[in-house]
């Protein structure tokens, strides 16, 4: 009987390991392709993988952007204060936007909707792409984000650093905007406010756009 139930226990000990070996060989190519999707989202608890290391290099290309834009702020005249942008716009002919270019206006909806908060962000900066389009030759108008954002760097209107920037954030709004990528709270904000560099890069622009298209002749 002791002999008995020293087989039996060992049995139950040993069911799942060899219930999971069974499963992993049964199922292995589907297996594959879920943990390859997860190497790029977030685990419970906030822990992430790829995604956290392009949040950082987003964070240090934004921080490069930031110098180079206060270094040519420097250089220049001053630009047209965030509190003045929307009215700006609006008599130049553009679009104006929610936030007034300030980012904490989408680190405030963050605070209840990462996500929403992306979507948000993600559509302020194709409508900033689309008003900078407006006055090149090519205004391509229909055109996605990133394609507006090609043409204006390949225009020489937007600086490499801050093209790429505006591209990396571009990418990490949509992971989290069509559920690719699960984002915390605090990632979003990290995103959001990467987004600093940009919204200074494009009062600098609509400042010399004003200035431009008041000394034109009429």
């Amino acid at each position: 009987m002791e002999i008995a139930k020293l087989i039996l226990e060992y049995l139950r000990v040993l069911i799942w390991p060899i219930t999971t070996t069974v499963l992993i060989v049964l199922f292995r190519s589907p297996l594959i392709k879920i943990l390859t999707r997860i190497r790029n989202l977030a685990l419970p608890g906030g822990l992430t993988l790829d995604f956290q290391d392009e949040i950082d290099a987003t964070t240090a290309l934004s921080e490069d952007a930031m110098q180079l834009t206060s270094t040519t702020k420097q250089n220049t005249n001053p630009a047209v204060p965030s509190t003045e942008a929307n009215a700006l716009m609006i008599s130049l002919g553009l679009q104006p936007i929610g936030s007034g270019l300030n980012t904490n206006y989408f680190a405030n909806i963050a605070e209840s909707d990462p996500t929403l908060a992306l979507a948000g962000l993600r559509i302020e900066i194709e409508t900033l792409l689309k008003n900078m389009s407006r006055f090149t030759e090519t205004p391509m108008m229909n055109k996605s984000p990133t394609s507006l954002l090609r043409n204006l760097r390949n225009l020489g209107i937007i600086p490499p650093v801050e093209a790429e920037l505006t591209s990396n954030i571009l990418r990490l709004c949509n992971l989290a905007i069509h559920g690719d990528q699960f984002i915390t709270q605090s990632e979003a904000k990290q995103v959001i406010h990467s987004a600093e560099a940009f919204f200074l890069y494009y009062l600098m622009w609509l400042s010399g756009l004003d200035d431009q298209l008041k000394g034109a002749p009429e």
